[in-house]
């Protein structure tokens, strides 16, 4: 795996509410990992910096961003804005990621239609451990300002 790009290049975030710290490229259309260390100060942080279990929802969103900015080898543009739809069969096995804990993140798209709703299959492990996995439904805004104006994507 090799670093692409800073997450701030390739998801609509800004400050506290980024949780990467480098984007990977796994070699695959397919498929981009991320990592990141837990810290204290992020918009999801408890006050003893920990990260609730459920914000591994959040980390691995933030990754699917990152690849439907990619849209294959090159960035496309400015980073995408997209909405989660759905997640499922999200499991976790802790209750909260202390600080200080690296996780590394990773989606695989398991389908994307022509309107721009994608399925990703996503795992968060740490020290080779799984640690939670899910699947997420996202939709990806090519126009955010149409949709905020009640236009369909």
């Amino acid at each position: 795996m090799i670093r692409i790009l800073p997450p701030l290049a390739l998801i609509p975030h800004v400050g506290p509410a980024v949780l990467l710290d480098e984007i990977r490229d796994t070699g695959h259309d397919d498929r981009l990992s991320a990592t990141l260390v837990v810290r204290p100060g992020t918009a999801f942080s408890d006050p003893d910096g920990s990260l609730p279990g459920w914000v591994g929802v959040e980390i691995l969103a933030q990754v699917a961003v990152a690849f439907a900015t990619l849209g294959g080898d090159q960035p496309a543009g400015p980073a995408k804005v997209g909405l989660l739809l759905g997640v499922r069969n999200y499991r976790c096995t802790l209750d909260r990621f202390p600080p200080g804990m690296q996780l590394d993140a990773a989606i695989v798209e398991a389908m994307t239609d022509r309107h721009g709703i994608g399925v990703f299959d996503g795992t968060l492990t740490s020290g080779g451990k799984l640690v939670a996995e899910g699947i997420l439904t996202a939709c990806r805004l090519d126009d955010p300002e149409a949709f905020l104006r009640g236009v369909p994507p």
